[in-house]
């Protein structure tokens, strides 16, 4: 006589699967929120000629700004829109003054992306500078756009960095407290903010790589780090989930009714 079996699970092992189901769905959940698919780079420079800007925009974050049935030829169409709201893009003030942009040129990156570089003058004695990204509404909701602020005013290329930020849409404003800086030292210099860039970008189109890319896997990586006990987790309930769907299955083929055994021919 074969013993039929109970293949459901007790209470207490049901509560144990649960959990370990809600917690790999809780960290499945975090991977995925880890790498965020909409990203741009907003890079500040302050040099004794003013404050020089370079926006990098991956073109197929634009489409909602810029309808692609309405741009045939899309990167020159957007190029040429970009270039005519250069003085929209950002919003910055000294003090609570606002600048004018003096310079503006919107060009081609590398495949995928657009760049805009912005001047704007910088006041005598400027103690507080804030900076908005207001194209950051044109973008997709989720937009997060890596900002860094370094100062070349001491006459040095490659100055100290003063700020880095994640601009989002919620919160889409740099203020920063400017250092003093030597008067006599800043009118000797000679302006390195546009050769900085020029210099960056070349290295970085022979290299093959997008001018956004380091500062994308800098925070991917953080976000992962500090994912990687979730990811554990994840991995243990799957373990476990694993086995006693085997167990499940090995009781559920065993199991027979006796029934069954009497009906089967001999």
């Amino acid at each position: 006589m074969c013993t039929i079996l109970n293949p459901s699970p007790g209470p207490a092992r049901t509560g144990l699967l649960l959990w370990f189901s809600m917690i790999a769905a809780a960290a499945f959940q975090s991977v995925a929120g880890a790498h965020p698919e909409s990203v741009s780079n907003l890079r500040l420079t302050l040099a004794p000629a003013g404050l020089h800007a370079v926006m990098t925009l991956p073109t197929r974050d634009l489409t909602r700004w810029f309808p692609p049935g309405r741009y045939p030829d899309y990167v020159a169409d957007v190029v040429r829109e970009l270039q005519g709201q250069a003085d929209s893009l950002l919003q910055v003030r000294w003090d609570d003054a606002v600048a004018h942009l003096s310079r503006a040129n919107v060009h081609r990156g590398l495949t995928g992306f657009v760049i805009a570089e912005l001047d704007y003058p910088v006041p005598d004695g400027a103690a507080v500078m804030q900076v908005r990204s207001t194209s950051i509404g044109n973008l997709p909701n989720d937009h997060q756009e890596f900002t860094s602020l370094e100062d070349d005013r001491g006459g040095t290329a490659g100055g100290r960095i003063l700020a880095e930020e994640t601009l989002t849409a919620q919160q889409d404003t740099l203020s920063v407290d400017l250092p003093t800086v030597d008067a006599s030292a800043s009118k000797s210099a000679v302006p390195t903010n546009v050769t900085i860039a020029t210099a960056s970008a070349a290295s970085q189109a022979a290299s093959g790589q997008s001018p956004v890319a380091p500062q994308i896997a800098t925070e991917t990586n953080r976000r992962v780090r500090k994912l990687l006990p979730w990811l554990g987790c994840a991995l243990l309930a799957a373990v476990v989930a694993g086995m006693w769907l085997v167990q499940r299955l090995k009781k559920t083929a065993t199991s027979v009714p006796t029934s069954q055994l009497e009906g089967a021919p001999r």
